[in-house]
């Protein structure tokens, strides 16, 4: 697993629960090469004194070289946790949910605000419709099956 260090003094968004990181506030990336250019590889964050900060999933290729996961050092980012973020977010949308008729757009999943930085899905045409996911970043991409 890659481990992010921030740089002294930038950490204070991350306490504050912003959830991206930008390439100027980290000091280092350590771990596996193959690991480092991955997109969506999960990383622990943590500040220059070693404090635990979040899990987030990297992308070396991003200005938003990271997205932050949890802020619970208890969280495991795995199968069982994107299933139940995607849950949550249309458990959180089930009246809309019912009442979305047949050319109206409803929006399902909404990235940060439901703990899936970087992906969007939406329906359009009501419980028989489509679904349209944009995913937006390279840690929802590398969960792609497991969201849909």
């Amino acid at each position: 697993m890659l481990i992010i260090t921030i740089k002294q003094g930038k950490e204070k968004s991350l306490l504050e629960r912003q959830p991206w990181i930008y390439a100027s506030a980290i000091d280092k990336v350590d771990g596996k090469p193959q690991e480092k250019m991955k997109p969506g590889s999960t990383a622990i964050v943590q500040s220059s004194s070693q404090q635990f900060l979040a899990r987030a999933a990297y992308n070396s290729k991003s200005q938003i070289r990271a997205r932050v996961w949890s802020f619970d050092p208890n969280e495991a980012v795995d199968h069982a946790m994107i299933k139940r973020r995607v849950k949550l977010a249309l458990d959180k949308r089930a009246a809309a949910l019912a009442k979305a008729g047949r050319n109206q757009l409803l929006a399902l999943v909404k990235g940060e605000d439901d703990g899936l930085p970087g992906l969007l899905v939406d329906l359009y045409g009501g419980a028989d419709g489509y679904l349209i996911c944009q995913f937006q970043a390279g840690g929802v991409d590398a969960w792609k099956v497991a969201i849909v």
